[in-house]
């Protein structure tokens, strides 16, 4: 099942949605930083994706510094379970120059934030938009970023324009060039009638529709998401709010909602899960122009590092004998050596 939850606030009903029917992909904002709750799913939910995002009350550019900065003290209490962090913008300069200053700025914030440890997803583009002829504008932005965030959302129902507002990712996926496509999350998923006229509200909202319709809708967009493996997840805006405004589209505590989220859809989700992260190791190396050998010791102790939240930053060439005759293989946070049947960082000396 691609389809998770997205969590602004740990309500009652948000926790016994979570703690009965643990998604697969999960997003916390960073108003919802529990680690008592975050530590109960990954109990559940070892093999799970968590997706961090900060909130703020901009979007500026020029202050990038001080939003990671932000972003890596506010997410600590939960970053050993977190798997990949948002970039810290939202829905924001999406065409033309402003969409050349957005991804100048993302590939300062990814860098940043990788050298942190954590993975990093960007975009966050809301629904059509970048319109397809101006990706390449945001392939800077895209160049070392681990995910592609994207919000789809549609109204009345979810199959309506499909791949123009639900669905559009496929089109996306194919408008970028190969060499900057990466794994697509869908950070926000749902029914917003804003799409219609500009006026965010839900599922609920404007006399709402029964839940087995909505969860309907959902098996559909899941059974489409199954499809493709490129397509990491789908987290369903929203589970657990403070917020009226964002009541409307609120599934925490609906049984069906559970029922479906603990349903197995058929496809290609499986291989997804498996090769996203070798996908992700790869890219790295192939970026970096340099051979990825994963059964090589060396690349070995960098994938399992990496595993553990240590990133050790790209390769800066391949493995080559010291001049003691030591093989090592410089990257760019560290050296690797192997010796004595074991590897070590630092110099092999």
């Amino acid at each position: 099942m691609k389809l998770g939850l997205h969590v602004n606030y740990w309500t009652d009903a948000a926790r016994q949605t979570v703690r009965r029917s643990p998604p697969r992909i999960l997003k916390v904002l960073s108003s919802a930083v529990d680690a008592d709750e975050i530590r109960r799913w990954r109990d559940a939910r070892p093999d799970g994706i968590l997706v961090y995002r900060q909130h703020f009350a901009d979007d500026r550019l020029d202050n990038w510094q001080d939003r990671v900065g932000a972003l890596l003290h506010d997410v600590e209490p939960i970053r050993q379970w977190v798997s990949v962090a948002e970039t810290p913008w939202n829905e924001c300069y999406q065409t033309g120059d402003d969409l050349k200053r957005y991804a100048e700025a993302t590939w300062f914030a990814t860098a940043q934030i990788q050298k942190a440890g954590l993975k990093v997803a960007v975009g966050h583009f809301s629904v059509g938009w970048p319109q397809l002829a101006d990706w390449p504008l945001f392939y800077p932005g895209l160049e070392y970023a681990n995910y592609l965030s994207l919000h789809e959302y549609s109204a009345p129902t979810l199959m309506e324009q499909a791949t123009w507002r639900v669905l559009r990712y496929r089109r996306a996926w194919e408008a970028i060039a190969p060499e900057y496509r990466k794994p697509i999350i869908l950070t926000e998923f749902g029914i917003d009638w804003g799409v219609v006229d500009g006026v965010l509200e839900g599922w609920r909202a404007r006399g709402g529709k029964p839940a087995s319709q909505y969860v309907e809708e959902l098996r559909w967009a899941a059974t489409e998401m199954a499809r493709d493996d490129y397509l990491v997840g789908a987290t369903i805006y929203c589970a657990g709010t403070n917020d009226p405004q964002w009541e409307s589209f609120n599934v925490a505590g609906d049984a069906e909602v559970e029922r479906l989220l603990q349903e197995t859809i058929p496809g290609k989700e499986d291989q997804s899960t498996v090769t996203e992260f070798d996908r992700w190791a790869a890219d790295v190396f192939k970026r970096a122009g340099v051979p990825y050998n994963p059964n090589a010791a060396l690349v070995r102790y960098w994938l399992d590092s990496a595993r553990r939240g240590q990133y050790l930053g790209r390769p800066e060439g391949p493995e080559h004998p010291s001049e003691q005759g030591v093989p090592m293989q410089e990257f760019s946070s560290c050296v690797l050596f192997y010796r004595d049947n074991q590897v070590a960082e630092g110099l092999p000396f």
